[in-house]
């Protein structure tokens, strides 16, 4: 084989080679972009949070309230869960 004849066939080969990869190249573009729109969608529509500080100092002042609530119910009701059953010993 000749130089020609191989540098022409080795042409026709990559130019084939090429057309049949890019269909699929052009769709790695379209998902890249899909993906980047979502992203910018996920960031958009997430909630904002208060500051960790804040939740922390939140959920102690509920903690707080629920203890101060726990102490004003009367005793019988605690003590009625440890009683045997037929009354107090």
């Amino acid at each position: 084989m000749n130089e020609q004849t191989f540098e022409k066939t080795l042409r026709q080969e990559i130019k084939q080679r090429i057309k049949e990869l890019r269909p699929l190249v052009d769709e790695y573009h379209r998902l890249v972009e899909a993906d980047e729109a979502l992203t910018k969608l996920d960031r958009k529509s997430k909630p904002k949070r208060k500051p960790s500080s804040a939740r922390r100092k939140n959920s102690a002042k509920r903690r707080k309230e629920r203890a101060k609530q726990a102490n004003k119910q009367p005793a019988t009701m605690s003590t009625a869960l440890f009683d045997p059953p037929g009354g107090p010993a």
